[in-house]
């Protein structure tokens, strides 16, 4: 079985197998996780911002990525809230935005409904969308992975350093000029492992402390408030090179909700097969009502984002018939006449 290795390199329990005709970027490729990128099929489902929603936060965070002032005084970003206020929209808006400007480096979108956890593949996924980018790069990379094709197995420092750090300040000595990019890496919390989260974000902050500009490169991170994540990220040595902005539950962007709900229930399919019933708003969904479904939101996206997904289930009734439903909800919270549990909640079983 074990015959004909010649092109076989070992690397503890793992191995990596590559033929003679295959190019360093292949390999890359196939140390990385295709799913994470902010623009990959298996995040379709995961809208950015609803328009006329979130648009300071968009704004002030594109300006930062596409300012031509090299010297700014961050050059690391993080986006900290509580589940289910909108990070990950906000992200994906950002990513896109940049994306058009020309200004994106790579994205990367942890997530356990994705099943993407692994740091492992962080390092290479963002090389190998770097290097889709930046010909002088890619081949400074090609040319190390095929001397050493156990490089994208080795562990986070190396690879950081090797694919990232050294590429780039060897394109500075010869002097090629390069436009700044940023890196968006949302769900910093659903990476595997607290050690690797804070081990990823020290590496980042070293290289920006040590290098600066010469590695062209902004990075914004998206998280919970994890403890352990507020500590580093308030750590002396990083914390002055960190832009930092929380994102928190407020009662202040219920014209924001109301907004998206507005546009998203009144926008449903015209086609009588997508539901049971009328999918006319006008004929189901009154100002009063729309008043009741921003209240439940309680200044939360998620519940925003679940409701309309309740009322919109094609495999229900019908709109009508399942607004009905949030709004005997509605009316059992406000007279507190039943338990506010998920046996009582119609919701409960949505999917998020």
């Amino acid at each position: 079985m074990l015959s004909n290795l010649n092109n076989t390199q070992f690397n503890n329990s793992t191995f990596v197998e590559y033929n003679q005709g295959t190019s360093g970027l292949d390999i890359l490729l196939k140390h990385s996780t295709k799913e994470a990128t902010h623009d990959s099929y298996a995040r379709e489902s995961k809208d950015s911002c609803f328009p006329g929603t979130r648009t300071q936060y968009i704004q002030d965070i594109t300006t930062w990525t596409t300012s031509a002032d090299q010297d700014r005084r961050y050059r690391l970003f993080w986006m900290q809230g509580p589940a289910g206020v909108g990070k990950t929209t906000i992200a994906q808006s950002c990513a896109e935005e940049t994306a058009d400007y020309g200004s994106l480096g790579a994205s990367f979108f942890f997530s356990r409904d994705n099943g993407v956890v692994d740091p492992s593949r962080l390092f290479t996924t963002i090389a190998y969308q770097i290097a889709t980018h930046i010909d002088q790069y890619r081949r400074i990379v090609e040319g190390r992975i095929r001397h050493d094709p156990m490089l994208v197995t080795k562990k986070l420092e190396t690879q950081f350093k090797k694919l990232i750090i050294e590429p780039f300040l060897e394109l500075e000595r010869k002097g090629v000029e390069l436009r700044q990019r940023t890196v968006f890496i949302d769900g910093l919390d659903e990476c595997e492992g607290s050690t690797k989260q804070l081990t990823i974000v020290k590496l980042v902050a070293e290289s920006i402390r040590t290098y600066g500009a010469q590695v062209p490169f902004l990075w914004a991170f998206f998280s919970r408030r994890e403890s352990h994540l507020a500590q580093i990220f308030s750590d002396p040595s990083i914390s002055p090179l960190c832009w930092r902005v929380e994102l928190p539950v407020s009662r202040e962007i219920d014209d924001e909700i109301r907004l998206y709900l507005r546009g998203t229930l009144r926008n449903l399919p015209s086609s009588a097969s997508a539901f049971n019933a009328s999918s006319d708003p006008s004929e189901w969904l009154s100002g009063g009502d729309l008043d009741k479904l921003v209240e439940l939101s309680a200044g939360l996206f998620i519940y925003a984002v679940t409701i309309t997904k309740f009322i919109t289930d094609p495999e229900s009734l019908g709109p009508k018939e399942q607004l009905r439903e949030v709004l005997l909800f509605h009316s059992r919270l406000q007279n507190r006449s039943s338990r506010t549990d998920n046996h009582s909640n119609p919701m409960a079983l949505s999917i998020v």
